[in-house]
């Protein structure tokens, strides 16, 4: 592994704690839909460590990854639903996230296994958080909040969340149809995904930072 693979390896299993930091020294700013945020970032920093122990134990973590699949509908379907103040907007992603979150609670345990790899559900939510961040964006419009939207912490996560959820799951797609046999290829992509992971973290970290100047 080459330095610069190195250098962003480390940076990404630790970027989670950039947004915490910024949440805990932001607390008494936060109001409930981005104190969630906050919850989501330490449920996922936990489950990384927890999975990334079983790695080294050689147990299998899939399980972690179906219940931070699961975890990630819930912070983040509350996230949007009270961050929309259009009632069509809050009607149509309560109709969304509602069964997503019963399909996600019932997947490992009737469809993909909850020890196999849960490449389709993961799919299933990343399409679903790009719809919902739509429907924030177009929920702007409707309600004519445009102005200075780089200054709303709401707005900064969305786009995070967009840009997350909606680049890895196109990296992953193009990533299926390298040949096993390419491993310079697949680490090349592997760099890009754990990229794409640190520039997440670091808007949803502006975003909590935000949430201060915007009480001010």
């Amino acid at each position: 592994m080459p330095w610069w693979g190195e250098l962003i390896y480390f940076i990404g299993s630790w970027i989670t704690l950039f947004p915490i930091l910024i949440g805990l020294y932001r607390l008494k700013s936060l109001d409930n839909k981005n104190a969630v945020i906050l919850i989501w970032m330490c449920s996922m920093f936990a489950i990384q460590l927890y999975s990334s122990h079983q790695f080294d134990l050689k147990i299998n973590n899939l399980p972690s990854r179906h219940l931070m699949v699961f975890l990630n509908a819930l912070f983040g379907s509350y996230f949007f639903y009270h961050s929309v103040k259009v009632k069509f907007a809050k009607n149509l992603i309560l109709f969304i996230a509602l069964p997503l979150l019963v399909y996600l609670g019932i997947n490992p345990f009737c469809f993909e296994t909850i020890h196999d790899f849960n490449g389709f559900s993961m799919a299933v939510q990343a399409y679903v958080f790009m719809v919902l961040s739509l429907i924030y964006l177009f929920s702007l419009i409707e309600d004519e909040q445009i102005i200075n939207l780089f200054q709303s912490p709401e707005f900064i996560i969305v786009i995070a969340i967009l840009f997350y959820f909606g680049t890895s799951q196109f990296v992953q797609l193009f990533q299926g149809y390298v040949s096993r046999h390419m491993k310079e290829v697949k680490f090349v992509f592997r760099y890009v995904d754990i990229s794409i992971m640190i520039v997440y973290y670091l808007l949803i970290g502006i975003g909590l930072w935000k949430t201060k100047l915007q009480k001010t």
